[in-house]
């Protein structure tokens, strides 16, 4: 399936998924949310999101955010999707998909300024991210990162 097939033909596509996720049902109508440098967004009538990867980097991507995915949403709740459906890379997803329920609330306007209550939001979720335990973030894949490179 080459890049231009996800949004030019979503019946193929809402098929795939049904055969790689039987319990995702219903799937149909599938609706293109948005297009990214490494995935495409799509949404289910049932209300989740699947990204599909266009390129092997995605697929990377999807794995390390399954592995992690369930520790971060376990500890920070609701204000980050829970992966509930993988795909490796095979035939009809060749860089992979990863689906998780849809999050409630509106994405900010790019080039906007969203305002005091989102800043006041995005500090309370970084606290709270930074009061992670870094020891078992490390035990569950969680990548170590040099922020002074």
């Amino acid at each position: 399936m080459n890049d231009s097939s996800f949004t030019d033909d979503l019946d193929s596509l809402a098929g795939a998924f049904e055969r790689k996720f039987p319990d995702l049902r219903p799937v149909r109508p599938l609706h293109a949310l948005g297009r990214g440098f490494r995935s495409v967004a799509y949404e289910t009538s049932g209300g989740v999101v699947l990204r599909v990867g266009r390129s092997p980097d995605a697929a990377k991507d999807y794995a390390k955010e399954w592995r992690i995915g369930h520790f971060l949403t376990q500890r920070m709740g609701r204000v980050l999707p829970d992966p509930r459906w993988y795909a490796e890379p095979c035939t009809e997803l060749p860089h992979g998909a990863l689906g998780y329920r849809k999050l409630p609330g509106d994405t900010p306007a790019w080039g906007v300024d969203p305002g005091a209550p989102f800043a006041r939001d995005l500090g309370a979720f970084m606290a709270r991210l930074h009061k992670l335990s870094v020891d078992e973030a490390l035990a569950v894949g969680v990548p170590e990162v040099d922020s002074y490179r």
